[in-house]
C-alpha cells in the first residue's frame, strides 16, 4: 500500500446522480423566458409597423365590411379563442407595443440579448398578419412601412428561438410582462 493510498484509501468511481439536479426558485420572483439577441433596428422597425397601424385610421364607410370581413377570416386563422379582430387589435396592439418599448429600454448597442416570455409570439405574429391584410385591402387607407421586413425577420427570429432554444429561468424584472 502506498503512501497516497493509505491517506485516501482505496478510489472508488463517483456515484451518478438519479435525477438531475434540482433548484429552488421563488415563483413569484422568477419567470421562464427565451434569450434571443436581436438587433436593434428590427425592434425599431416592429415599433415602427405599430406606429404606422395605430395612426392610420380603419375605414369607416363604403368597404369598411369586407375589410372587417377580411381582418376577421385572417384574425380566425391566426389567434386562439373566439375573439373577432376588432375585439383584439387594440389589446394586441398595446402588448406589442408594451414588449418592444421594454425590449428597446434594456437594450443596449447594436446587437443585444432580449427575454422572451413564453407564449407572446403568436399575438406579435397576428398583429402583423393583421397589418399584412390591411396593406393588401385596396378599400383600407394603410400601407406597410419600409420597415415591415425587418419586423418580420424580428418575428421570425423570436419563433425559431421559442422552437429551438430551451427556456431559461429569469427574474421578472428582466422579462416584460
Amino acid at each position: 500500500m502506498g503512501f497516497l493510498q493509505s491517506i485516501l484509501g482505496t478510489p472508488t468511481p463517483p456515484e451518478e446522480p438519479g435525477s438531475e439536479p434540482t433548484i429552488d426558485l421563488p415563483e413569484n420572483e422568477y419567470a421562464v423566458a427565451y434569450p434571443v439577441s436581436v438587433c436593434q433596428t428590427q425592434l425599431d422597425a416592429f415599433q415602427s409597423v405599430i406606429d404606422a397601424e395605430r395612426e392610420t385610421p380603419h375605414l369607416d364607410g363604403p368597404g369598411a365590411d369586407l375589410v372587417k370581413d377580411a381582418l376577421n377570416d385572417t384574425w380566425e386563422e391566426m389567434m386562439p379563442g373566439d375573439e373577432t379582430w376588432e375585439e383584439s387589435i387594440e389589446e394586441t396592439r398595446i402588448r406589442a407595443e408594451r414588449l418592444i418599448a421594454a425590449w428597446q429600454k434594456t437594450h443596449s448597442g447594436d446587437h443585444d440579448v432580449i427575454f422572451l416570455p413564453v407564449g407572446v409570439t403568436y399575438r406579435l405574429k397576428g398583429f402583423l398578419a393583421t397589418c399584412e391584410t390591411r396593406s393588401d385591402n385596396d378599400e383600407d387607407p394603410f400601407t406597410l412601412p419600409d420597415e415591415f421586413v425587418d419586423a418580420v425577420t424580428l418575428l421570425q427570429t423570436l419563433q425559431t428561438a421559442e422552437e429551438e432554444k430551451e427556456p431559461v429561468f429569469v427574474h421578472q424584472k428582466q422579462v416584460p410582462n
